[in-house]
């Protein structure tokens, strides 16, 4: 109906709401919240602090946590239809509430949004109103509150700049990087990049450092797994010496895990990890560490040794698959476990599929010859899963991924 509006009298219209909004379920004045953004869109922006804004304030303070709730999740939703001049004025000082509202609920939808409506408000407006609710929200007693807030508090650095950031964000990430969840400390990094943009992170090296580690040996491996995610990002950030003199090593540690998700994520890191660094990195920072894996008694880690041939084949340079890979993927082909030498047909299978992405080279043409000499021997293997494998590599079906 709001929809309808000339054609429709918004009179009628407000009467209707009016109405609604008087109801002793909670469950119905709910849905006036939608319908002020409708309202907004609908009506000159004359006519909206005439009469939505009152409406807007009362839902804000309404009675019902979830009509609280519900103001602070849609507040960008609000702040789009009413306009930024008008968010800022009649709703900043109820998002500081909300910050501090007696609800866990509402103090997580707030925080949630703090990336987004912390743009919409101006330095001094954060560093008044906004960051002395947070300093509250570090110690909050619900770790889901402490996770959101890890999650967004960065986002504002950049807005308020660099000595502010020293004076009051600083002191909040370091307090929230001793948290004692691990969830806590793991969103803090989401979003270090907008912290090193205003105060780079040279100084707090010897601070982050010991927490991703710690991190990096969670318990938790669903946790090292967002860990290890994030390496590639946190590389960029900390730069190639950094990065290598303190942190590749718990990297090449994740290529033994005992479980299976943390090293694959390991390898799918390193080729990440190469793209940024380069072949030469990867040459003298992971290869040999990789590629000693084709000596462990435990098939499952001659087969991380395959998974990361097949990875990085992709990303390092033909003279590398040809000095390092092709000798490995030789003795695998051999090895007494069929699975093993199914990967070496699959992998290889991978660096067939790169080798023939374009015009192929003379130099490509005879490292085509050594991969189809392994493959030629494959073919005749007594497991027809490797048979299988080793024909399709052969014929080079590269558009059947395996």
């Amino acid at each position: 109906m709001i929809k309808l509006i000339p054609h429709v009298p918004e009179a009628d219209l407000f009467q209707i709401f009016g109405n609604f909004y008087q109801d002793e379920q909670d469950s119905v004045r709910m849905q006036g919240i939608d319908s002020c953004i409708h309202f907004a869109r609908a009506l000159p922006s004359s006519k909206i602090n005439q009469h939505l804004t009152p409406y807007l304030k009362k839902f804000a303070v309404d009675k019902s946590w979830r009509i609280r709730y519900l103001v602070a999740d849609k507040i960008m939703e609000i702040t789009d239809a009413i306009g930024v001049e008008n968010s800022r004025e009649h709703l900043s000082s109820y998002y500081c509430q909300f910050l501090e509202d007696s609800e866990s609920e509402v103090r997580t939808a707030a925080v949630r949004r703090l990336a987004e409506y912390g743009a919409v408000l101006d330095s001094k407006m954060l560093i008044q109103t906004v960051i002395p609710s947070l300093n509250k929200l570090q110690t909050d007693q619900f770790t889901y509150v402490r996770q959101a807030l890890a999650e967004n508090i960065l986002s504002i650095c950049p807005i308020i700049e660099k000595g502010p950031t020293n004076d009051h964000i600083l002191p909040i990430f370091l307090a929230l990087l001793r948290d004692e969840s691990s969830d806590v400390r793991l969103n803090l990094f989401k979003r270090l990049e907008a912290l090193n943009q205003v105060i780079g992170l040279e100084n707090l090296q010897q601070s982050i450092v010991p927490a991703l580690k710690d991190l990096g040996e969670d318990k938790n491996w669903r946790i090292k797994l967002s860990v290890v995610e994030q390496y590639p990002a946190l590389a960029k950030q900390l730069g190639e010496p950094f990065f290598t003199e303190k942190l590749v090593g718990f990297c090449l540690n994740w290529l033994n895990d005992s479980v299976y998700s943390i090293r694959i994520a390991a390898i799918e890191n390193f080729r990440e990890l190469t793209k940024i660094f380069g072949s030469a990195w990867c040459e003298r920072h992971v290869l040999k560490k990789l590629l000693e894996q084709r000596m462990e008694t435990n098939y499952l880690h001659r087969l991380t040794c395959l998974f990361g041939i097949a990875e990085l084949s992709e990303v390092v340079t033909l003279q590398i698959v040809k000095k390092s890979f092709i000798p490995v993927l030789q003795m695998l082909s051999k090895d007494k476990i069929p699975n093993i030498r199914m990967n070496v047909a699959k992998a290889i299978h991978k660096i067939r599929r790169k080798l023939y992405s374009g015009p192929v080279t003379q130099v490509e043409s005879q490292l085509d010859q050594e991969l189809l000499g392994i493959l030629n021997e494959l073919k005749q293997d007594e497991d027809d899963d490797v048979k299988f494998f080793s024909r399709k590599a052969l014929n080079n079906e590269m558009n059947v991924p395996i």
